[in-house]
């Protein structure tokens, strides 16, 4: 999946095709839903990959999101998929229509929805993803989607392209050029270092004819080159046919996968067989932990791994932060679920040492993501998304294993890789599928899985939300009759006290609960975050002095164990509290500041999805202080619209943070009139992710800088005059506004606002006073 911005790089070259992509920049002139449509192998997400690329200038962004790894019965999940892979993140409570729709109506977007057949129909069942896609194309008027899928999406808009086989004829009596399919086998020999003469372009063609053109096989086939001649390969394609059933749609992809199993050694097959188990890219170590769990030699792995390159089972795919995955076409899995596995192993044994292993890999990382790895964990755990999902439901389908599902739930939750990543959906849908399937005895896990779904809503600003959980989580403790109380309901609860309660004084007693909440904390990191979430509330309601000592603990421990997430929560804290108990003797606002963009930097580089929006808010809160309105304005509006966007958090539910908003957007109005302020917090909307990030990042004047409102020839506010020099160039209203960014009814108020303060009577008399103001 790529973010809203791109499509993924080409590897190889793309062999033929020009016409269907032809039609297919055609289609899109006019369509709204492209389909391209045919057999499994046949080259359909290459395709659409580089019909993308071709037209990805048209839009306002690109994005790309594959599809195989979601389940059509998991509701909210495709939607939050889709908001994920446009950078919008899956934080939100508001319905997964309702928020794409309000993202894209104005937005000229190109999607590009890969495998998606199993969302249209199973099982006789209608799918989820029509459905949705017919609402987001009434929703927003300008988005236009490319699909593949092996059946048609059934949808009034969708145009279809159908994808046939690449051109496998025979070769031209008199010599030119060979066909395509032909082609594609020597490009693919050549990248194996195998030179193929025309001597062999009969054989070939022979072979291609045989593999019916389909770009997989032939691709599979290629893989044999360095080691096989051609009659060779034909030859076993003969032998692996006799051995298969074969019949319908895909003969040849299935006779070539098994022509291709054949020239595996044993152990090459076994890997094949195991390796089926895995759902999406997939690491080395995941690989070697199941073999692990099996009783299998984990030192093979490597082995096996590279024969199954060799042979084109695995392509190595792009992994988070440079991790190496490794990824198998659908086809492939599918077919590698039918091998047989090693002696005294079955299918049942390998789901579950698969199972096993990524429950072990949540727990270890609940346990150790607070140290130097903390980031390596951050994406692991994402990139193993698909295959921790699979694991969980594993749980969830076996006789009394419902316990230790919620039980992983609250691990990965714990871990916080799924705020990281944008993506509390995820994990609340996680904690609530296995809440459903617990027995009515409370336990522990219970607790947590509570607790964790109130913290989540917590910092989202939805009190409304978590307070039905927080009180099941004292029924739960009540019953259980822990003594002391747990720390995870000490944590919530002080945190409840913090974001929610709106008495101040109140709501000072939270420092006191989470502080013995820490306490009572069993674990390293999730005492940490206890204790950070104590200076956060010292910051806002402590004294200066309890701030200071709550903070400046809490930053030398996480630089201690070098956990570079924790140590820029950390020095955002320490801004929080340097911010609210200023003082101008000691340099506070340029030390908060300091701390604050040491804490943006670091988040933005590593790929956090959550953290930064709180840094763009805190950085309009200092520039407010600083007397830099403009930058401030600018920030609170973009800041709005990105913890919107990234985090779903809305400071209007977070008390504490809307009070300190408040003083800020006050004391910008007091310093820009409120006509200005409210077109720099547009203008402030207006701006990318990059754009905000940069301008809370530059450096600010040794000063104040000079307020938009000073007056300027004739009276006029800086932005006034600005608009009169541009209608002075006799540009629209429309015009001018697209130059500004702002709406053509704010150009309309500040021409109308410089007539009055000129005497001029219409445009053109504004024109003539605006160019005698400003002769030499």
């Amino acid at each position: 999946m790529t973010a809203d911005g791109g499509v993924p790089a080409e590897l190889t070259r793309l062999v033929g095709r020009a016409d269907l992509l032809a039609a297919g920049e055609d289609f899109l002139q006019v369509a709204r839903l492209v389909t391209l449509t045919g057999t499994a192998g046949v080259g359909k997400t290459r395709l659409a990959l580089r019909l993308a690329n071709q037209v990805a200038d048209r839009y306002d962004g690109v994005a790309v999101v594959s599809l195989t790894d979601i389940d059509g019965r998991d509701d909210g999940r495709l939607e939050g998929e889709l908001a994920t892979s446009l950078g919008l993140g899956d934080n939100s409570s508001e319905p997964g229509p309702v928020r794409l729709i309000k993202y894209l109506r104005d937005r000229h977007q190109l999607l590009v929805l890969d495998n998606c057949d199993h969302l249209v129909s199973a099982a006789g069942e209608p799918g989820p993803l029509p459905g949705l896609l017919r609402t987001l194309l009434r929703g927003a008027p300008r988005l236009q989607i490319i699909a593949t899928s092996r059946v048609h999406l059934g949808i009034e808009a969708e145009h279809l392209l159908v994808v046939p086989p690449l051109d496998h004829a025979a070769l031209p009596s008199g010599g030119g050029e060979v066909p395509e399919a032909v082609q594609l086998l020597l490009d693919r020999a050549a990248a194996r270092g195998v030179r193929l003469t025309r001597s062999d372009y009969p054989a070939a063609t022979k072979l291609c004819r045989r593999l019916e053109g389909l770009p997989l096989a032939i691709e599979l086939a290629a893989s044999r080159l360095a080691v096989n001649t051609l009659d060779e390969i034909m030859a076993n394609l003969e032998d692996a046919g006799a051995l298969e059933v074969l019949a319908g749609d895909g003969r040849s992809l299935r006779r070539t996968l098994a022509s291709s199993a054949r020239w595996l050694s044993p152990e090459g097959r076994h890997m094949w067989a195991i390796a089926s188990e895995f759902q999406g890219a997939f690491r080395a170590q995941g690989l070697a932990g199941v073999f692990a769990e099996l009783g299998l030699d984990q030192e093979a792995v490597l082995n096996g791994l590279e024969e199954l390159l060799n042979n084109s089972v695995l392509v190595r795919a792009d992994g988070r932060r440079g991790q190496s995955r490794y990824r198998m076409h659908d086809s492939m899995r599918a077919y590698g679920q039918e091998l047989d596995l090693p002696e005294g192993i079955d299918r049942a044994a390998v789901r579950r040492g698969h199972a096993t292993y990524f429950v072990g890999l949540a727990q270890q990382a609940a346990q150790e993501w607070f140290g130097r790895d903390e980031i390596a964990w951050m994406h692991g755990l994402i990139g193993d998304a698909p295959n921790l999902r699979a694991a969980f439901e594993y749980l969830l389908s076996q006789p009394g294993e419902q316990i230790h599902a919620l039980a992983m739930a609250v691990n990965m939750c714990r871990t916080r890789a799924y705020a990281f990543d944008g993506r509390l959906n995820e994990i609340r849908r996680l904690l609530n599928r296995a809440l459903d399937e617990q027995p009515a005895e409370p336990s522990d896990p219970q607790l947590a899985a509570l607790a964790l779904g109130a913290w989540t809503a917590l910092i989202q600003g939805k009190p409304s939300a978590a307070e039905p959980l927080l009180e099941r989580c004292r029924d739960i403790a009540d019953q259980l009759q822990r003594v002391p109380p747990a720390a995870i309901l000490e944590y919530i609860e002080g945190t409840h006290l913090w974001l929610a309660e709106t008495d101040r004084r109140t709501a000072h007693g939270s420092i006191a609960v989470l502080d013995r909440a820490a306490e009572l904390a069993r674990n390293d990191g999730d005492a940490h975050m206890m204790k950070l979430f104590a200076a956060m509330a010292a910051a806002f309601l402590g004294t200066r002095e309890e701030a200071l000592a709550h903070v400046e603990p809490v930053l030398a421990e996480a630089q201690a164990r070098g956990a570079p997430l924790a140590v820029a929560w950390a020095q955002w804290t320490y801004a929080v509290a340097l911010q609210q108990h200023s003082n101008q003797q000691h340099g506070d606002l340029d030390r908060a500041l300091g701390f604050l963009r040491q804490s943006l930097r670091a988040q933005d580089q590593m790929g956090d999805a959550w953290g930064p929006g709180f840094g763009l808010w805190l950085a309009a809160v200092i520039a407010a202080d600083r007397g830099d309105h403009l930058t401030a304005a600018r920030l609170i509006g973009g800041s709005q619209q990105r913890l919107q966007q990234r985090t779903s958090a809305a400071v209007t539910g977070l008390l504490p943070f809307l009070r300190v908003q408040r003083s800020a957007e006050a004391a910008c109005r007091r310093g820009l009139g409120d006509a200005e302020y409210e077109i720099e917090a547009a203008v402030g909307g207006s701006l990318t992710y990059e754009e905000l990030v940069t301008l809370a990042l530059s450096s600010p004047e040794s000063g104040p800088e000079q307020a938009a409102t000073e007056p300027r020839l004739g009276g006029l506010t800086r932005r006034e005059h600005e608009v009169v020099a541009l209608v002075a160039k006799g540009k629209s209203n429309r015009a001018i506004a697209d130059d500004f960014q702002i709406s053509p009814r704010t150009v309309e108020s500040h021409v109308q606002s410089a007539l009055a303060k000129t005497g001029a009577s219409n445009r053109l008399e504004l024109t003539q006073w605006f160019l005698t103001q400003n002769q030499p």
